[in-house]
């Protein structure tokens, strides 16, 4: 049952009621139901998990509790690994956001400090400083910071809102095996035989869902933008386009060069998601009940914690290019830029 965004993030009493009526349904027929939606972890984190909000969807889910048996699956990620996504979530080219249109067809123009604050360095040291988020992304991120990973925040929440008895099974993502697989197995009652098929890789093999578009070919046409090499008559989000279509291949050029988490920052978000993984797997995981045992798995869980980390750290996860390097001294690149200004201009609204 995939449910629209907006019954979830802005729904009206006529969504709320169509919503109920579907489920009630289902319900007489003796069917169930797997609620899945973007925002759901959001509208409870924002709201701080209490019964003061006014959210219709969130009523609606308490109210329909009495006929149903319900289960929030929540999953795990590392925080390391969560942090990556949800910068590249909330940065990301999106329509709406003054990263879709050039600066000259804009109501109004960047913040002078934003080209600095988008890059994931400075992006992650302003949220863990709860700094600077006027002029920066940071939307549901900004709840999910502090004491508790941002799964075990939202449980918290979760069970604030609805309830300590509101049952809940956690997801680890980090399972040997295919995720889609083991998330129905493990996730889901009685899907015995759907579970036996994934495992043969039966069937057919799930899509890639909203897959990441990195920021980096934006800032490299903004940047060539501002400095005058760029002034093409294409939509900025069609240059964008062609240029990750001609320099695909950029990352593979030994001579890159990255803006990335200091030593010392970089050394505390690793200790900072080995805290968080060690509680996570306290509050909510099965453990060897032996002292010996228990102290045995978490250091072999520390050491796949740091093996996966570096694995970020080489790939450069937590970087970003340095335009300004590769404007300064890969002319391949300059000449490309300046080829698309030989563009002719077919529209005059920039597209």
């Amino acid at each position: 049952f995939c449910l629209d965004h907006e019954v979830v993030t802005h729904p009206t009493p006529e969504m709320i009621t169509n919503f109920e009526n579907n489920l009630t349904q289902i319900h007489r027929q003796g069917g169930n139901v797997i609620l899945s939606a973007e925002g759901l972890c959001r509208i409870v984190v924002s709201s701080g998990g209490t019964r003061l909000t006014s959210d219709l969807f969130l009523e609606s889910i308490d109210k329909l509790r009495d006929e149903w048996d319900m289960t929030l699956v929540v999953g795990y990620r590392r925080y390391f690994e969560w942090i990556v996504s949800a910068y590249n979530s909330l940065i990301k080219v999106k329509k709406g956001l003054p990263n879709w249109l050039w600066p000259h067809l804009q109501d109004k123009s960047d913040p002078p400090e934003m080209e600095k604050m988008i890059q994931f360095r400075y992006w992650y040291k302003g949220l863990q400083n709860r700094t600077a988020w006027s002029s920066t992304h940071y939307n549901w991120a900004k709840f999910l910071v502090g004491r508790y990973h941002p799964t075990d925040w939202t449980i918290r929440r979760y069970k604030r809102r609805f309830g300590q008895d509101f049952k809940v099974k956690l997801y680890n993502m980090h399972q040997e095996g295919d995720i889609f697989a083991n998330f129905a197995c493990h996730a889901f009652n009685d899907a015995g035989t759907f579970c036996s098929i994934l495992k043969k890789e039966e069937g057919k093999k799930a899509p890639r869902m909203n897959p990441t578009r990195p920021i980096e070919y934006d800032r490299l046409i903004m940047k060539a933008y501002k400095d005058g090499i760029l002034f093409t008559p294409r939509s900025r989000e069609r240059t964008r386009q062609i240029t990750g279509e001609k320099l695909k291949n950029i990352e593979k050029n030994h001579e890159l060069k990255y803006l990335c988490l200091e030593k010392e920052e970089a050394e505390q978000l690793l200790k900072l998601s080995i805290e968080y993984e060690k509680k996570v797997y306290r509050q909510y995981f099965p453990l060897p009940e032996n002292k010996k045992s228990r102290a045995a798995y978490f250091k072999k869980l520390e050491a796949s914690h740091r093996s996966s980390f570096n694995e970020y750290l080489l790939s450069h996860k937590f970087c970003n290019w340095d335009v300004d390097s590769i404007l300064q001294n890969d002319i391949y690149v300059v000449d490309f830029l300046r080829s698309m200004n030989n563009y002719q201009r077919m529209h005059t609204d920039g597209k």
